[in-house]
């Protein structure tokens, strides 16, 4: 049916020539059919919500759109020139959203190019390539390309519809977390030039990219097929306790002798933080009897939230899975490895000391929404540990509650400062206002902010303004520059 020239991989499996500016890296695909005697490519166009700009179209909606211009040539000629625009859903929220165009085609050598670009900033665009060559008219059995989803179904109405079922694209080919069932689909042509009366197809999910030369078969399934003119196979695959990584699915035609007609493979990646952990545990010899093992359920909860201040950004995500839908196993192993990196030999007793803290501190800072450490300045004592210098303030007229943090020295930074207030001056109910502390929240308008309830006592434009004006009722300026 085809063969096809890949000129550059700018994305891990994306067989294109690609040229991106900025972060926009939307999903594109080109993907080959049959349909009776012709042949036909599949143009599938995703965006990413955090790649392009939103604008607020009204009060309870904010909108994206994506110019796409598509080029098939033959050659110098142009056999196919189209022009549309993605917009994204009607929502309050910012969404992934697709498009599916189909050009029907003749046999013979193609390049088809795709150009997006975000209507709202039109420097932010992405150009793919592609060479493609059907033919067709051979009438051989061949193989479509494979199609891998993240849901496909034949009840449950998803953005795609093909014969019977409805499906969702994999973007970018990646199985995240949330992934337990690697669906696919792909079609079969041309089966009875085969001559054969029975056919089995073969689906396995191999260790590697296709051209790493991996024969690690990690999964492998069969089931029967009729040697018919065209077949549309359907499947899906657990991949639940796959580890994160490098995989491709693989297709093969068998015959009753075994012999391997038709194959066809498809690049993808696994990302399952929990599955990594899961068999990380298993590997450690010292995890098996380790202080975690002694755990309630509620106190491995309790200890990941209260870690949770020291977890570096790149593996909250993780985090939060899995205190939300984490199994037992892998809540122990995450508590057992970041107490073991921080003292391997004692890390039971880190462990202890740590949690005397957090338990001193959750006492301190609890309120009613949560535990103290996950409250601001909670957060902020378990993450940073107790300030050199703090002063209180409960009686300012026109401010609300407020307390000042000093630290000599954070990580490589020196004279460090925190202002938490309480708006609501409801118990513990305290917010970070400002801080000067790098990475995190720093409002030039702290003090307007603070001193709210005297709105004309702000200097300058009020709109504009980031002081009030000082009298001896108001030392929050002071304070801060005196620390």
């Amino acid at each position: 049916m085809h063969s096809r020239i890949s000129a550059i991989i700018l994305f891990v499996f994306c067989c294109h020539f690609v040229i991106a500016q900025q972060n926009f890296i939307p999903n594109i695909y080109i993907e080959q059919f049959n349909d009776e005697k012709k042949g036909y490519v599949e143009l599938y166009v995703g965006i990413p919500a955090k790649s392009v700009q939103y604008i607020q179209e009204s009060e309870n909606s904010v909108k994206a759109s994506v110019e796409c211009i598509v080029l098939v040539k033959s050659g110098t000629s142009i056999i196919h020139a189209d022009k549309f625009t993605l917009i994204s859903p009607n929502s309050t929220e910012k969404k992934d959203f697709w498009d599916l165009k189909r050009y029907a085609l003749q046999d013979g050598t193609y390049s088809i190019s795709v150009e997006a670009y975000d209507t709202f900033d039109e420097q932010n665009k992405c150009i793919v390539e592609e060479e493609i060559i059907i033919r067709n008219d051979l009438m051989e059995p061949v193989f479509s390309d494979i199609i891998l989803c993240s849901e496909l179904s034949t009840s449950k109405k998803l953005p795609f519809q093909k014969y019977s079922f409805s499906y969702e694209r994999l973007p970018f080919n990646l199985a995240g977390n949330e992934i337990s069932d690697l669906h696919f689909f792909v079609e079969a042509y041309h089966l009875e030039e085969l001559n054969q009366p029975k056919l089995v197809l073969k689906s396995s999910i191999i260790k590697g990219f296709v051209d790493a030369d991996s024969t690690e078969m990690i999964i492998e399934g069969y089931q029967k097929i009729s040697p018919s003119s065209k077949e549309v196979i359907v499947k899906a695959i657990d991949i639940e306790s796959l580890n994160s990584g490098d995989y491709h699915l693989s297709v093969e035609l068998i015959s009753p002798s075994k012999k391997v007609l038709l194959n066809k493979k498809c690049n993808f990646q696994i990302y399952h933080p929990e599955s990594d952990l899961i068999n990380l545990a298993y590997a450690n010899e010292y995890f098996e009897h380790s202080f975690v093992q002694d755990l309630t359920t509620e106190e491995l909860d309790f200890t990941l939230k209260a870690i949770s201040p020291q977890i570096p950004s790149v593996s909250q995500n993780i985090l939060t899975n899995i205190i939300g839908d984490g199994s037992i196993l892998a809540k122990r192993y995450f508590i057992f490895n970041y107490f073991t990196g921080q003292s391997r030999e004692h890390a039971d007793v880190y462990y202890a000391k740590y949690m005397e803290v957090a338990h001193a501190v959750d006492n301190m800072y609890r309120d009613n929404v949560g535990f103290g450490f996950e409250s601001d300045r909670g957060y902020m004592f378990m993450k940073y540990g107790k300030p050199d210098q703090k002063i209180e303030v409960i009686d300012e007229p026109s401010a609300p509650p407020y307390e000042i943090w000093f630290y000599n020295t954070i990580a490589n930074q020196t004279n460090v400062k925190f202002l938490f207030h309480n708006p609501s001056l409801s118990g513990n109910n305290f917010f970070l206002l400002h801080s000067t502390c790098l990475g995190e929240k720093n409002n030039p308008n702290w003090e307007v902010e603070l001193y709210g309830d005297a709105p004309n006592d702000a200097e300058g434009n009020r709109i504009d303004s980031r002081t009030v004006i000082s009298n001896n009722n108001r030392n929050a300026r002071r304070y801060f520059s005196d620390l």
